[in-house]
């Protein structure tokens, strides 16, 4: 299959880089950059984070990781408040901000930010009383929470695991510094996670009998590809989903599935498999 061509979002975020310099152009990366000075730069979204929250119908809290260059509020601004309408108790975080880039997050250290991850999970389960969580994870949010189930024994109290538009089982075809407009030895200094997302040793998947997953891949989306490495290997407790085989026409780019509602559904279906609705297929929206 030929890989989609990159979407204008990500020709603008190359052209800005290449031609302003780091500073200036990582601040303006999406359309909600001017708006991230607000509460620090890093507000929850709507429905996100209420402590007091407790769901007779959902009792399991839901984590959201999002992805590169995004923040919490910019990745789940959709998937948040449809969440919480639907009875769920909702928890998110920034992670991976580097100095003097408030607001942006998912570029430091993969490490570090997979830290972040088992911290703030320790945080939702110590304010909840929940013994398990379920994870949902966008872009790089899904190797982070991968990362955590397997290095910060996170498994042991994960029950559902949702990836999305994720690098799972392998990095991408195309360098990820390339898409970002970088050089190659310019990789490691802007964005450190982007080094780490190159490297195959990265993803030493570990599939935990006891958690159920979700891998939701897009033939369109033109970061992650091929589709195939965000799937995992065949198993009773793996659910591996192209957006394609439920609407076989459907163009979804990498951002785009944050906030589409055919993948929403799809993302709603594996955390509660036993109320699962009909996938809609609505209009194309490859950006």
């Amino acid at each position: 299959m030929k890989r989609p061509a990159p979407t204008r979002r990500w020709h603008l975020r190359a052209a800005t880089i290449a031609a302003t310099g780091l500073l200036a152009a990582l601040a303006p990366i999406s359309v909600v950059g001017a708006a991230r000075a607000d509460n620090g730069g890093d507000p929850p979204p709507k429905g996100a984070n209420n402590w007091a929250c407790r769901s007779a119908t959902h009792p399991t809290p839901v984590v959201l990781v999002h992805g590169t260059t995004a923040n919490q509020n910019q990745n789940w601004a959709t998937l948040s408040p449809a969440l919480t309408d639907a009875g769920y108790c909702v928890y998110t975080f920034t992670y991976g901000v580097l100095p003097g880039l408030p607001g942006i997050g998912g570029l430091g250290p993969f490490a570090a930010s997979v830290k972040r991850l088992a911290q703030f999970a320790d945080t939702v389960r110590s304010r909840t009383g929940a013994d398990k969580l379920d994870f949902v994870g966008h872009s790089q949010g899904a190797a982070v929470q991968m990362a955590y189930l397997r290095d910060y024994e996170g498994a042991k109290h994960a029950r559902r695991v949702i990836n999305f538009a994720g690098v799972v089982s392998g990095p991408p075809a195309g360098a990820l510094g390339g898409l970002l407009g970088l050089a190659p030895g310019a990789v490691g200094t802007v964005c450190p996670a982007c080094a780490t997302l190159g490297d195959p040793a990265t993803y030493r998947i570990v599939n935990y009998p006891n958690v159920q997953y979700v891998n939701i891949a897009s033939n369109t989306d033109e970061v992650v590809q091929p589709p195939s490495v965000s799937f995992m290997k065949p198993a009773p407790n793996v659910r591996n989903v192209l957006v394609q085989s439920y609407c076989p026409g459907m163009m979804v780019g990498h951002d785009a599935m944050s906030k589409n509602p055919t993948v929403r559904r799809i993302i709603m279906n594996g955390l509660d498999p036993a109320t699962a609705q009909p996938v809609p297929c609505g209009p194309n929206d490859p950006f």
